[in-house]
């Protein structure tokens, strides 16, 4: 589920925001500037370091959706990562939550 709205996310943000913002970013905003050069540079590990950020998923993916460098393929990949450990965390609490009652 969280991987479909992610992915979901992903395209909106691609589609309808990503246009937009880089032509009323590009070049007037210097902090815009440096995360691009970042995710330039190394895409799957500034996309994982993203993840981790205390912000909601949704400004997460719609971040990432914005920025030329992150291809699909690198946003699942990130994706995917951050989600796993997590998936196995909840799956392991809540089988073990059921065997003991």
């Amino acid at each position: 589920g969280k991987m479909s709205g992610s992915l979901l996310a992903y395209g909106i943000g691609r589609i309808f925001l990503e246009e937009y913002v880089v032509s009323s970013l590009e070049g007037k905003n210097e902090v815009f500037g440096l995360v691009e050069t970042a995710v330039a540079q190394k895409p799957y590990r500034t996309s994982v370091l993203v993840r981790l950020f205390p912000f909601p998923e949704l400004v997460k993916n719609l971040g990432l959706s914005i920025l030329p460098p992150v291809q699909l393929g690198v946003f699942l990949a990130a994706t995917f990562t951050h989600t796993f450990p997590f998936t196995l965390l909840w799956t392991y609490l809540g089988c073990d939550t059921v065997a003991h009652m």
